[in-house]
């Protein structure tokens, strides 16, 4: 799709996008079947000439990370819907289905392995977790069908698959960039330390972090991790906090409301620094007080005073019964960097749309979204600007704007 055309779908769909409704899963959805292995690669990729494009989700509807996996669902709904409100992408009507990974690599390779098996899925938007993207992305590599995963920032994630595209920034380039511009550059510390999820995920960004601490000559006094079932860490905030550092560096997604609360019920008032969630509003309505000051980076801020993205703001919380956070709104552009290149491809002249020209013309597709440009890069990941961002007075207030560092 031309950016222009997308900018037109995205203003008609501001309008109409209070008196749309949602469906759970799907337009006519539910859980994706398990189908016959498809006998041979050219089946797969038979061309779609029913009008519609098909999308697996997969994401945790359940455990620890279910408000994020839910959060997958609703916001590929809102946009599924506003573009089949619009017209469709050039013509063809987008459907949906969703399934539950639970956050376990296991059952996520089941979903995306089901999902390509069956002729009926063009491309599939998930996981939400490094762990679960590796493994799943060599399902898709072998069967051949284009993965886009809104939030999944493992190192191994770029270039791992011709067929596996990411919407986030790598740890790589994120950890570097907040040990710098927040510890350092903004916070001023010349100590930490951290506590981290002991997961591919979270490892990987305590190593990046040590490392770059390490090269900016920030001493790192502490550095302590704590597997995921793990709900009482007061042991390792006494730890740390007896080291005295300028910073606590919390890295963690869904336990980061409990572990601020856990610091400041203990009595200590350091300095909190998170790295993972960016900024969630459900963090600050869990914490209350305690989150005051708490600083972050995110590379959106997503606010209902902010009109460009207000009224997906509107529609996600009726729908889901919680604030978007960025995981969120990066399905939501899933969703419309699928039509891009949809519309791309058809204004092209290419007359059938599979699997492959999908992923074809995802590899050149912009699409000019609520929170700035979306466009993959040459390794099919994507390199999004920052911001800093601290609590004051109960809600995030941004501290360092796009570009302040440049």
């Amino acid at each position: 799709m031309k950016k222009q055309t997308m900018k037109r779908v995205v203003a008609l769909a501001a309008a109409i996008s209070m008196v749309i409704g949602l469906t759970a899963c799907s337009n006519g959805g539910g859980d994706a079947k398990e189908t016959t292995k498809a006998a041979d690669n050219k089946e797969q990729q038979e061309s779609n000439t029913s009008g519609e494009i098909n999308i697996g989700v997969v994401g945790p509807m359940t455990g620890a990370n279910a408000e994020d996996g839910i959060g997958f669902k609703v916001a590929v709904g809102i946009a599924v819907d506003e573009i089949n409100a619009a017209g469709g992408a050039a013509g063809y009507k987008l459907t949906y289905d969703s399934n539950d990974s639970a956050s376990d690599a296991n059952q996520s390779a089941d979903i995306v392995r089901q999902y390509a098996e069956n002729d009926k899925y063009s491309v599939i938007i998930g996981d939400f977790t490094t762990s679960c993207c590796v493994v799943d992305a060599e399902i898709v590599d072998k069967y051949q069908i284009p993965m886009i995963t809104p939030t999944a920032s493992g190192s191994q994630l770029p270039g791992i698959s011709d067929w596996f595209f990411s919407m986030s920034h790598t740890q790589e380039y994120e950890s570097p960039w907040a040990a710098e511009h927040v510890t350092k550059d903004y916070l001023g510390a010349k100590s930490v330390g951290i506590m981290y999820l002991n997961t591919d995920w979270g490892t990987q960004v305590d190593g990046f972090l040590l490392k770059a601490y390490e090269e900016l000559g920030v001493e790192v006094l502490a550095n302590e991790s704590y597997l995921d079932t793990e709900t009482n860490f007061s042991s390792i905030v006494s730890k740390l906090s007896s080291e005295k550092p300028d910073v606590i560096v919390v890295v963690d997604q869904s336990n980061a409301a409990t572990i601020i609360n856990q610091i400041r019920s203990a009595g200590v008032e350091t300095q909190i620094q998170l790295l993972g969630p960016g900024a969630a509003v459900q963090i600050v309505d869990q914490t209350g007080d305690n989150s005051e000051g708490v600083v972050t980076n995110t590379a959106s801020l997503l606010t209902y005073d902010n009109e460009k993205v207000s009224g997906f703001m509107k529609t996600f919380y009726e729908e889901a019964g919680f604030d978007a956070a960025d995981h969120a709104i990066c399905a939501y552009n899933t969703v419309y960097m699928i039509a891009t290149a949809i519309e791309n491809a058809v204004a092209d002249g290419k007359t059938e749309i599979n699997r492959t020209v999908i992923k074809d013309y995802l590899e050149t597709a912009e699409f000019d979204s609520p929170i700035g440009l979306v466009k993959f890069n040459e390794l099919h990941g994507s390199n999004r600007d920052m911001l800093v961002v601290a609590v004051e007075n109960g809600e995030y207030v941004v501290k360092c704007d796009y570009g302040y560092f440049d």
